[in-house]
C-alpha cells in the first residue's frame, strides 16, 4: 500500500550529525546522525525528541544520547529531557569521590553508574510532579538512553516501546513495556495495575489510560503503577566490544515505535545494506515506513564510528523544538555484564 502524504511538513528533515568527544575505544570516535518525520495527519502534535550532550566526570569524557517519544502533549517531555541532561552533566562526581570510583573493579563501577542513573531518572521525574498536577497536565514520555564513559563502558536503558536494535542479526536489545507484551502486563499486575477499556470500547489500556506499562510523567495514574525504574544493560570496552563494532555497517540503532510498528529489524537491516550513506539509510527507512502506512510520528538515530577527530571541536548538542522529532542510529555494544536490573 502506497502512503498518500498529506499535511506533513517533510518526508525527512535535513539530517543532523554530531561527533561526540569521548573516544569509544582505542582512538575511535562515535558519530551520530538523526532524522525525523512529522506525521501531522492524523497526528496533531509532534512529541518525539532527541537530546545529546558531552561532558566530563572527574575529567573523564562522557557522552549521552537520548530518544523520547512523548504522549499527551509536549509539556513533560520538553522539561524532562533538558533537566535530565543537565543533571547528568553535574551528577555523579558530586555523589562519589573519584578515588572511590577508581578503586572499584569494572563490575562495581558499572553497578554504581547504573544505580546513579536509575535514581536520577526518578529524581527528575519526581521534581516535575507538583507543577504537572497544578497544571492538571497528564502528558508523559518514553525513555531510551545510550551513555558511554571513556575507558569505562557503554550503558543502554529503556522505558516504553522505543527500541535499540541490532541490524546484523535483527535483535531487539531492549524490552517492550506495553500492553502487547505478556511479560509487561504480568509485571503491571504485580504492581497493582489493571487493564481497562475507555467507556468499554477500544483496546485495553493501563488504568484505562495508556497503551504503555512503563513511562515517565503521567502523574494522573496512581503512583507505583507505571514502571519508572529504568532497566539498564552495560557493556565493557574490551576486545568483544571492538569486534562487535567491526561486524557491520550499522550494528545498532535507536528507533521509536512509529518505525517499528510497520518495519521489522530484519527489514531495517536490509535497507542499511542497500544504503551507501547514513543519510540515505535514514531516508530509505522513512520512505519505507510511509509506504507501509505509518500513522505515527517517528524518529531514528544512527550511530557509526570514525578514527578521525575531524570536527570534534564543532560538535554540538541539539535541542529539538516542539515541531521537531529526531532519530539516530546508535553504534553500540556487545558483551553485557549481566547487569540488567
Amino acid at each position: 500500500m502506497m502512503h498518500k502524504q498529506v499535511a506533513s511538513k517533510s518526508i525527512a528533515r535535513p539530517f543532523y550529525t554530531q561527533q561526540f568527544k569521548s573516544s569509544f575505544f582505542k582512538g575511535t570516535f562515535l558519530k551520530v546522525s538523526w532524522a525525523t518525520y512529522d506525521n501531522l495527519n492524523p497526528r496533531k502534535t509532534m512529541e518525539d525528541r532527541v537530546q545529546t550532550s558531552s561532558f566530563k566526570w572527574w575529567g573523564i569524557p562522557c557522552d549521552l544520547a537520548t530518544l523520547y517519544d512523548g504522549h499527551g502533549g509536549a509539556w513533560y517531555v520538553d522539561r524532562f529531557r533538558v533537566a535530565f541532561s543537565r543533571a547528568m552533566e553535574t551528577g555523579l562526581p558530586q555523589k562519589m569521590e573519584k578515588t572511590t570510583f577508581k578503586q572499584m573493579n569494572s563490575i562495581g563501577q558499572h553497578a554504581a553508574i547504573i544505580k546513579f542513573i536509575q535514581n536520577l531518572v526518578l529524581k527528575v521525574d519526581a521534581s516535575l510532579k507538583e507543577e504537572a498536577l497544578r497544571r492538571k497536565n497528564t502528558s508523559g514520555t518514553t525513555f531510551l538512553m545510550a551513555f558511554w564513559m571513556e575507558g569505562i563502558g557503554l550503558f543502554i536503558g529503556n522505558l516504553g516501546d522505543s527500541h535499540a536494535i541490532t541490524l546484523d542479526d535483527a535483535q531487539r536489545l531492549t524490552q517492550d513495556h506495553n500492553v502487547k507484551s505478556k511479560e509487561a502486563v504480568a509485571d503491571l499486575e504485580k504492581r497493582g495495575g489493571v487493564l481497562k477499556q475507555i467507556d468499554g470500547k477500544g483496546p485495553f489500556r493501563t488504568e484505562g489510560s495508556l497503551l504503555l506499562t512503563a513511562a515517565l510523567g503521567n502523574f494522573h495514574i496512581n503512583e507505583g503503577i507505571l514502571l519508572k525504574t529504568v532497566p539498564i544493560k552495560s557493556y565493557l570496552p574490551d576486545s568483544a566490544f571492538v569486534t562487535f563494532f567491526s561486524s557491520g555497517k550499522y550494528p545498532f540503532i535507536f528507533s521509536s515505535d512509529g518505525i517499528l510498528d510497520v518495519l521489522s529489524p530484519t527489514e531495517l537491516g536490509s535497507l542499511a545494506v542497500k544504503a551507501k550513506t547514513t543519510s540515505e539509510f535514514l531516508e530509505l527507512a522513512t520512505k519505507a515506513a510511509l509506504e507501509r502506512g505509518a500513522t505515527d510520528n517517528f524518529s531514528m538515530m544512527a550511530f557509526y564510528t570514525e578514527k578521525s577527530q575531524k570536527d570534534l571541536d564543532t560538535s554540538r548538542s541539539m535541542d529539538t523544538s516542539e515541531d521537531e522529532a529526531y532519530s539516530a542510529l546508535v553504534r553500540s555494544d556487545t558483551k553485557p555484564l549481566n547487569q540488567e536490573t
